[in-house]
């Protein structure tokens, strides 16, 4: 199975944030080779941004860690082009716009912005929605 993560996700780990522990449970799900990560380079960036200042260090090393393990997805013409239509279609930033269209490369998005939930077009779940149903799905293998 192939996830894409949104940036929040990461986010929540790094600023050891209240729900934080589904982020983790996911990030380790990759880490493992359970689930396949994808995400946008505008997902890079944004993170990249919470470290840059005084955690360069760590900025290099989640760059690192995730070139290793992630399909990093670049904006291409068609990802852009179809990013603004979505943009248009539901009145979002342009950045959330683009990590979305990006997810069309996955099968699940995961997002903590429940806001983006109202896109029908995509499977789009919080991460407590997701490791319930990663938690579901290995209870159901193991019958």
């Amino acid at each position: 199975m192939k996830i894409c993560l949104d940036t929040n996700v990461f986010l929540s780990v790094k600023n050891r944030e209240e729900d934080a522990q589904h982020c983790e449970n996911i990030l380790d799900l990759i880490d493992e080779g359970k689930v396949k990560g994808v995400i946008s380079t505008i997902v890079v960036a944004e993170v990249c941004a919470g470290f840059y200042g005084n955690e360069e260090s760590e900025a290099e090393e989640f760059v690192e860690h995730i070139a290793a393990l992630y399909e990093i997805v670049p904006i291409d013409l068609e990802i852009a082009v179809e990013s603004a239509r979505l943009r248009r279609k539901y009145g979002l930033k342009l950045p959330d716009a683009m990590i979305i269209i990006t997810s069309k490369k996955a099968d699940v998005f995961i997002t903590k912005d429940k806001e983006l939930k109202k896109i029908k077009d995509l499977k789009i779940l919080t991460p407590k929605e997701f490791v319930g149903y990663m938690k579901r799905r290995h209870k159901e293998g193991n019958k």
